[in-house]
């Protein structure tokens, strides 16, 4: 708990802080392009597996802790309701779109390309996700999955139903 919450709680005021795992919605966004037209998961992740979780998930945790009758006044460590690692949601995506996806493990300078370039990102914040992205690779994510921590919330929206109900997302568009 960090110096808000502590401030928060020794003034007696109620509170609820949402802390979701990697959204599923960034294969709809970061990883749009990359999957459609190249058929890639770029990422430096390595092996760590990622409880993906979805924004309704999310929401549905925000709107119980605003309309509950009793305060929550914990931390919600929210995650998905399965782990992967990039190699088996590249074979996930793979068997649903019908075509081979891989995931890329980018080294730091392609990692710092693809951000800049690909996603638009300013290269000033670049380092701070290629960090995060290495706690993921060893571990951190995963540990927030399997480990009992007070207030998690498990979330129901599985990855394969949200790439299924998706899909045309990621079909290649055709070239002029």
């Amino acid at each position: 708990m960090g110096k808000v919450h502590e401030y928060i709680e020794d003034r007696g005021i109620e509170w609820a802080a949402l802390r979701p795992t990697w959204f599923i919605e960034n294969f709809s966004t970061f990883y749009l392009k990359s999957i459609r037209d190249d058929n890639w998961i770029p990422t430096s992740m390595g092996d760590g597996k990622v409880p993906y979780i979805a924004v309704e998930d999310i929401a549905q945790v925000a709107y119980e802790a605003l309309t509950d009758e009793k305060s929550h006044n914990t931390d919600h460590i929210i995650v998905g309701p399965h782990a992967y690692t990039h190699d088996e949601i590249a074979t996930i995506l793979s068997q649903i779109l019908g075509r081979k996806i891989e995931h890329s493990r980018l080294s730091d300078r392609d990692a710092v390309r693809f951000w800049v370039e690909s996603l638009g990102f300013p290269e000033a914040v670049v380092p701070a996700m290629i960090a995060i992205e290495h706690r993921t690779a060893q571990g951190s994510e995963y540990d927030a999955f399997i480990k009992p921590i007070d207030g998690k919330v498990v979330g129901k929206v599985r990855l394969e139903d949200f790439i299924r109900a998706n899909r045309e997302l990621w079909v290649p568009q055709a070239k002029n």
